[in-house]
Parts: structure tokens; sequence; C-alpha cells
């Protein structure tokens, strides 16, 4: 059990550093990260606002109708 947990790690940690290498010669401009902080964070907020309510409310109505 513990080899399958430190090869899990391992590789999650090879994963993540292949992304850094991968994303590590991308430059970002000023344009691009007034983009990203105007059109993905307030997206991304909402989605997890309304999954979290549909989860409660799905959650109080299963407890209801049992």
């Amino acid at each position: 059990m513990k080899r399958k947990i430190k090869l899990t790690r391992l590789s999650a940690s090879l994963l993540a550093a292949g992304c850094l290498l991968l994303s590590g010669g991308c430059a970002v401009t000023q344009e691009t990260l007034t983009s990203i902080i105007n059109e993905v964070i307030p997206r991304q907020t909402a989605n997890l606002l309304s999954d979290t309510v549909f989860f409660l409310l799905d959650n109080a109505l299963v407890r209801l109708t049992n």
C-alpha cells in the first residue's frame, strides 16, 4: 500500500513538473494578465458559487424526500 502511495506521489510530482516546464517558456504580458483577471477569474468564481449552491440544495432536497 505504501508503495502505491509513493508511486502516485511521484507520478503527480512528475506531471506537475512537466506542466511547469511546458508553461515556463510562455511570457505573460500585461495585456494577457489583464485578460485573465477580467475574464477567467470571475467566471470561475461564479461557477464555484453556483455549483456550491446546487450541491447544497440537492443534498437538502434528497434529505427532505427520504
